[in-house]
């Protein structure tokens, strides 16, 4: 990618209580995470095109093109790009963003907002703009994103949220079988962070992802088992599970009994249907 940076800086505010907005940049240059970036100054960041991954302390999170994504200040990270990945971001600071924020619960955990591909006509080239024209528009465009970002909130219990647990939960059903199935090949699946993906397990069944997926696997080997499958070997690994002695000690830990003790009750139960 060339480099063909468009940077626009913005002169300041001198109330640290208004909304400062400090510059518009266009960046076009590959990202490579060498170390660790600590921010001076708050960011917005839209993702125009391509793909890249951004590094946090939590983990690292899928960017594509339509991501909104957050950096802080004083809060480290890095970002490794695609060779196409092209991005706006406006650097800004003040006692009414951090309010805005706080409100909007944006924070390292909660740093990227997917999906809003069809805003990418509102971020345009700066360079025809007077600075302090530029400033006005920054502002207002900052302001319309805390917006959209405050609207979905509101949505998300009622059909985002809903929409996404259904979805892993038959990403999971589809790649029970998959010993490589964890949090964090899932969190890389659908673009969020692992610490989102473990707090949306922890709100909807009130148990941790882990637990979750233990015992999906459990319930897994027992319909096996119904339909007559006798190695233990075999169904502890058409469940997941690599480690035969660790599977024996899950499925009792659910179901209160050993697979093969719990085998011979399907068994039994069988031959009595049969008599």
């Amino acid at each position: 990618m060339s480099d063909n940076n468009i940077c626009k800086f913005i002169l300041q505010k001198s109330n640290e209580n208004d909304l400062c907005i400090l510059h518009y940049v266009f960046e076009t240059r590959e990202q490579k995470f060498e170390k660790w970036i600590t921010p001076a100054n708050y960011r917005i960041h839209y993702a125009l095109t391509g793909t890249a991954v951004l590094h946090t302390q939590s983990g690292g999170i899928n960017l594509k093109k339509g991501d909104v994504f957050f950096t802080l200040i004083s809060v480290p990270y890095g970002l490794e790009s695609s060779r196409d990945f092209t991005y706006y971001y406006i650097g800004y600071t003040g006692t009414k963003a951090i309010q805005i924020m706080n409100k909007l619960r944006i924070g390292e955990n909660n740093c990227v907002f997917h999906e809003f591909e069809n805003e990418k006509n509102m971020w345009i080239d700066p360079s025809g703009f007077s600075s302090d024209a530029l400033s006005m528009y920054s502002e207002g465009l900052l302001l319309c994103f805390f917006a959209k970002i405050a609207d979905r909130q509101n949505i998300l219990p009622a059909t985002h949220f809903n929409d996404l647990i259904k979805e892993i939960k038959t990403y999971i059903d589809n790649n029970l079988g998959n010993p490589l199935l964890s949090l964090e090949s899932i969190a890389s699946h659908f673009s969020y962070s692992k610490k989102y993906i473990s707090r949306i397990f922890s709100q909807e069944f009130n148990i941790t992802f882990s637990t979750y997926l233990r015992n999906i696997r459990v319930q897994n080997a027992c319909s096996l088992m119904e339909k007559g499958f006798e190695s233990i070997q075999d169904i502890a690994y058409l469940s997941g599970f690599t480690d035969a002695l660790y599977f024996s000690k899950s499925f009792k830990a659910v179901m209160n009994v050993s697979p093969k003790q719990h085998l011979q009750e399907i068994k039994s139960q069988h031959k009595a249907v049969v008599q």
